[in-house]
């Protein structure tokens, strides 16, 4: 895998869609209620209703959105799984080189060992990326 590699941003742009799809279901609903020519009465039954009804829906997105996130969790849990003794061991073995370095070049030597350090913080900073990537537009609760 190439480290800088960029995430695909297609979805960005079907979740828009289905936002301003479900929007503009919303508005016109509502704009159909009020210029409905019924009473007041009838007016506001509806109103109520359409609003239990939008409720109702946003209770089950809510929790079709829970199922995602378990699933994206699980997901990232298994890739951090495998990742993380990959970046340890990148990490021991670039402390390891700079302990030889140290050893073997006992003067001039810090050019070397600050392009070690400068290595194992591009080790730790793709690994943040890769978690930030993966949780990208997701919040803590």
């Amino acid at each position: 895998m190439r480290m800088h590699e960029e995430p695909c941003r297609c979805s960005n742009k079907g979740d828009a869609f289905f936002k301003g799809l479900f929007w503009g279901a919303v508005a016109g609903a509502i704009l159909g209620v009020i210029f409905a020519p019924d009473k007041g009465d009838e007016t506001r039954k509806k109103l109520k209703k359409l609003a239990e009804d939008y409720e109702e829906k946003g209770h089950e997105a809510a929790k079709t959105a829970k199922v995602e996130f378990r699933k994206a969790k699980t997901k990232y849990e298994k890739i951090m799984e495998r990742a993380e003794p990959i970046i340890e061991e990148a990490k021991d073995k670039i402390a390891e080189i700079e302990k030889r370095v140290e050893k073997e070049i006992a003067k001039d030597k810090g050019p070397v060992l600050d392009a070690l350090q400068d290595l194992e913080d591009t080790v730790d900073d793709e690994a943040h990326k890769i978690r930030k990537r993966f949780f990208k537009g997701t919040r803590k609760r």
